[in-house]
């Protein structure tokens, strides 16, 4: 019995070491974009840029929206994945993603030290180079998540021409939580049309942190009573996540929001 078994096993192994040397093992490679490098006069660096096309771009004259993706190295792939789910069910037009990567060592600087000048580099030279290269039409969308999610916020009570649609995921505004919201009180107080979109998110406490909630729901309170009637904008407390599982469900959700009635034009 014991040398039955003995020859069974020496058998199954050979028959399986024939079955991996029949079999072919092949990469499965697929393009979701392309990487552009320049040098950034407003940063004084190399920066890069990550740009996907619709997939009719190269067979239409159509001019189209872009959205824009900060902290790009983490969001791009997942971004061109849920814009090319929503197009193909007609739930947003066809559209541009452009996703801006980090600079090893930088994302700090960036997105909170030296935001101004992060900003500036956005619009003049980032967007400048998308629209100078693409067909691209007027309607502009940025997405950023924890502290690019209160970068995002600051881009719209700083510049709120600049983009239509505003996605924040988790933002991290308790460290410029009274400058922020005191630049959202004159911002309304001043404004009484404020024809922009914006999505906001944040998971349960446990998981934000204390701070960062009670940051965001004094800001969300602001919204509720400063906010003008032009100003479209949601705030959804998403459950059962983590900070860093937020951006994935509110980015494609706030695309949603954004474009819910796309499918009646």
């Amino acid at each position: 019995m014991i040398k039955f078994y003995t020859q069974l096993t020496v058998l199954l192994f050979v028959l399986s070491i024939q079955a991996q040397q029949n079999s072919e093992i092949e990469a499965i490679n697929f393009k979701i974009g392309d990487k552009h490098s320049f040098q950034s006069e407003v940063l004084n660096e190399k920066r890069d840029i990550l740009i996907h096309l619709p997939s009719d771009y190269n067979d239409s004259k159509k001019d189209y929206p872009v959205i824009y993706v900060l902290d790009g190295n983490n969001h791009f792939y997942h971004a061109t994945i849920g814009v090319t789910i929503l197009e193909e069910n007609a739930k947003i037009p066809e559209s541009i993603v452009v996703a801006i990567p980090n600079n090893r060592g930088t994302r700090a600087r960036d997105l909170a030290r030296e935001r101004g000048k992060f900003m500036q580099f956005i619009k003049s030279e980032v967007i400048e180079f998308v629209e100078k290269n693409h067909r691209t039409n007027d309607q502009k969308t940025i997405f950023g998540h924890s502290m690019a999610g209160a970068f995002v916020l600051n881009y719209l009570v700083t510049e709120p021409s600049l983009f239509d649609n505003y996605i924040a995921a988790s933002p991290v505004i308790q460290i410029l939580n009274s400058e922020l919201l005191d630049k959202y009180q004159k911002l309304f107080e001043q404004n009484e049309t404020l024809d922009k979109s914006l999505y906001i998110t944040l998971t349960e406490l446990d998981a934000e942190g204390e701070r960062a909630t009670q940051a965001l729901t004094k800001f969300v309170e602001i919204l509720k009573n400063k906010a003008p009637k032009s100003l479209t904008w949601k705030y959804d407390y998403i459950e059962n996540q983590i900070h860093m599982t937020t951006p994935y469900l509110t980015f494609y959700q706030g695309l949603a929001e954004f474009y819910k009635n796309y499918n009646a034009q």
